[in-house]
């Protein structure tokens, strides 16, 4: 099929094709929404200027939802509440745990939305807002990711140490509380 330009009232710029539209001074929609197939999205290698080593321009994912954290050791909560925005590979998530009871302690909460990306230097960051009757007395608390795995593992600096432990360290016990985010790239 030859190109054809489309004639009429409002049509001014807009070509059409058997496998392309062609839309010259933007696109507005009054009512609806765009929807892509799978695979595909928006794409920006018009702007190709990054200063790294750039493998995509394609913005093709978007989402919002819940999740349930769940402590490694948990057996029980006061409830268990998770949100994230997934935008291309970066996942911001937020989450509020209370436990209840316990197995034993432990310093991963686990079931993240998203399986984390199995890539070199690919660790999410932990931020915590609140915490309450952690098992090890800390000064502060925090967290990170490890490559594809849907956990993540709390660190923190106990008064009795001058670095960081991670993985050295319990967090959960019968009555914790810790509210917090993370930004990570997904697999």
């Amino acid at each position: 099929m030859a190109l054809t330009k489309v004639i009429g009232a409002g049509a001014e710029g807009l070509t059409l094709s058997s496998t392309s539209l062609t839309i010259a001074n933007g696109l507005t929609l009054t009512d609806g929404n765009v929807t892509l197939a799978s695979g595909h999205g928006i794409d920006f290698a018009a702007t190709a200027n990054s200063g790294g080593s750039m493998s995509s321009e394609l913005l093709d994912d978007y989402e919002e939802g819940t999740w349930s954290p769940t402590a490694s050791t948990g057996l029980s909560y006061g409830f268990q509440e998770g949100r994230y925005v997934k935008i291309g590979t970066l996942v911001f998530a937020s989450f509020d745990i209370d436990c209840d009871s316990v197995s034993a302690s432990g310093n991963i909460l686990g079931n993240l939305p998203f399986t984390t990306a199995n890539t070199t230097a690919n660790f999410g960051i932990v931020n915590i807002g609140y915490y309450s009757s952690i098992t090890t007395g800390v000064n502060w608390l925090s967290g990170y990711t490890r490559t594809n795995l849907t956990s993540l593992y709390f660190t923190g600096n106990s008064s009795s140490h001058q670095t960081i432990q991670h993985n050295t360290f319990n967090v959960f016990n019968d009555t914790t509380r810790i509210l917090g985010n993370l930004t990570y790239h997904a697999a």
